[in-house]
């Protein structure tokens, strides 16, 4: 029996979508860096609205002691 390397997996440049390996540093079509991306979603739905909330509360935060100092 002979022990074959399995192939490396295969994933696509951030960029301009051209196929990539995990081994890859870099995107051969565009040079982009592809070290240490994550292969996960880059986009979080509940973050961003977390993130949005905290947002509208200091605007609304500051617009209250605005309006009590004046």
């Amino acid at each position: 029996m002979s022990a074959s390397a399995a192939p490396p997996a295969t994933d696509a440049c951030p960029l301009c979508e051209t196929a990539v390996t995990s081994a890859d540093e870099r995107c051969p079509a565009c040079g982009a860096d592809l070290v240490g991306l994550a292969s996960g979603p880059a986009f979080s739905q509940p973050l961003f609205w977390w993130t949005a909330m905290g947002f509208v509360l200091v605007y609304l935060v500051t617009l209250a002691v605005v309006a009590a100092t004046r």
